[in-house]
């Protein structure tokens, strides 16, 4: 890994802060019975837990992309490698920030039902379904609604690796990374089945060769900041108008 990539991955993660909390230290368990000002103190009780969470997940992907970035410096001579086998620790932290942002992003949607209360099940929300169906309900006021679809317009984003930070259609790329380890082929090593013609995209049908963990780590981190951006925003501009 080169000076200038090194510069670049750690000011992503240094864009990333502690996210503060409203009732810090103050908890409130129940919210019957209770008059509009207990209930916008509960309210806030439960936005911190959320943000308690995402505060963890987030520290836990930047001590894992400082771990990473040694590791890639260490192999700096390895440019590529077919099988993969070089690159084994490598992948480990990158598939490590590959699946913690994925919690990030249903983090996020968890944290967008409690501000906007919308009321959702908690145990049934899954991002990519909670912001599709709510950047389609246009009967929902402002600001909610702009803010919903903003997400999700970056989760339909298409890949583009043109020079130019970030690249386009990160959240994408780190869907289908996260998603041929169960549905497709590994991503990390070299393998071929011949039942997985349709699964590949523009890749070479049935079969897979592992990607660069640089190019990985540039992609995962770029979407972790657009995920980090998300949540602040939420946080800090739509709290106190609900």
């Amino acid at each position: 890994m080169q000076q200038s990539e090194k510069e670049y991955l750690t000011s992503l993660i240094d864009k990333v802060n502690i996210i503060d909390k409203y009732n810090e230290g103050f908890y409130i368990m129940g919210k019957n019975s209770l008059d509009e000002n207990m209930k916008t103190l509960v309210n806030f009780n439960d936005i911190d837990s959320w943000v308690d969470n995402l505060n963890y997940i987030n520290v836990q992907v930047k001590n894992s992309a400082k771990t990473l970035f040694d590791i890639l410096e260490k192999n700096k001579d390895i440019k590529h490698s077919f099988s993969g086998i070089e690159n084994r620790e490598a992948y480990y932290f990158t598939e490590n920030i590959m699946f913690r942002v994925s919690i990030l992003w249903d983090l996020l949607a968890q944290l967008t039902n409690t501000v906007f209360q919308l009321n959702e099940n908690v145990d049934g929300i899954h991002h990519w379904a909670f912001f599709e169906k709510y950047a389609a309900n246009s009967k929902r006021k402002e600001p909610f609604y702009t803010f919903t679809k903003s997400v999700y317009t970056y989760f339909q984003e298409i890949e583009c690796s043109q020079d130019t930070n970030p690249w386009k259609g990160n959240f994408k790329f780190a869907k289908n990374l996260r998603n041929s380890f169960t549905h497709s082929l590994n991503p990390h090593i070299v393998n071929f089945n011949n039942g997985n013609f349709r699964r590949q995209g523009d890749k070479l049908k049935g079969a897979n060769i592992p990607t660069s963990p640089l190019y990985e780590t540039k992609r995962l981190l770029e979407d972790f900041v657009q995920a980090y951006d998300f949540i602040v925003d939420v946080r800090n501009n739509y709290v106190k108008q609900n």
